[in-house]
């Protein structure tokens, strides 16, 4: 399980640091894999496929809690995107 949880991990950490570089079409690409792959890894976990395990929760730059998002009520791609935007202009504004 570890493999490819890293690897959500990767493509999610990659989407950040694309959209903070300004490069937006690498950033839908990440995200569109990492949400592809969010229903593999929970699928390889507890073999149901149609729900993310756990909350997604956002942080800032600095560490704040920003959001949690949740299967089944909040967790969409508008949210999600929305939110690490709201992150990364929280990022710029600190600095």
């Amino acid at each position: 399980m570890a493999g490819p949880l890293q690897q959500h991990v990767n493509q999610l950490t990659g989407a950040l640091k694309s959209y903070s570089a300004g490069n937006y079409n690498a950033t839908y690409t990440q995200l569109r894999k990492a949400y592809a792959h969010m229903f593999m890894t929970v699928s390889l976990e507890a073999g149901n496929d149609s729900l993310h395990s756990a909350p997604v929760r956002i942080y800032g730059r600095d560490g704040t809690w920003l959001a949690t998002l949740h299967a089944g009520a909040d967790l969409t791609h508008a949210n999600v995107v929305h939110d690490i935007r709201t992150a990364l202009a929280s990022a710029r504004d600190l600095g």
